[in-house]
């Protein structure tokens, strides 16, 4: 899937194993990619940022034990920041961790391909399912 591009996460919830659920969105156009209220800042301050439906082609699902902070959910940025390259769409929140991660902080960037975010999760023993 050379032609797909990360475009948005979404968080779903934990599960009974205390796993966190996403969403992870991808489009073959980074360029008109655009949600309802995308410009405002914060992104905090919307209630539930989501992608116009034709915006996105592929939905793939996430379990995994890393908690990630969301651009959706940041107070100083606003989406439009996330797809200008100021700030990452998602991050391992290591806020709980005593010591940094030794193999690096997981980040994930808004359109980045397909095949880097299956990379990405690999290095941490997870996979993406439909």
């Amino acid at each position: 899937m050379d032609n797909e591009f990360l475009c948005f996460i979404k968080f779903i919830g934990t599960d009974i194993d205390g796993m966190y659920m996403y969403e992870f969105l991808f489009t073959q156009d980074t360029e008109t990619f655009w949600g309802e209220n995308f410009e405002y800042m914060p992104c905090c301050l919307c209630n539930e940022l989501v992608p116009n439906e034709d915006a996105f082609d592929i939905v793939k699902r996430v379990r995994m034990r890393i908690k990630l902070s969301l651009v959706t959910d940041s107070c100083c940025n606003s989406m439009q920041d996330c797809m200008d390259g100021i700030i990452a769409l998602a991050w391992e929140d290591i806020s709980d961790y005593e010591e940094y991660p030794e193999k690096g902080r997981l980040i994930l960037n808004y359109g980045m391909t397909y095949d880097d975010v299956e990379d990405e999760l690999a290095k941490r023993n997870v996979l993406m399912y439909s």
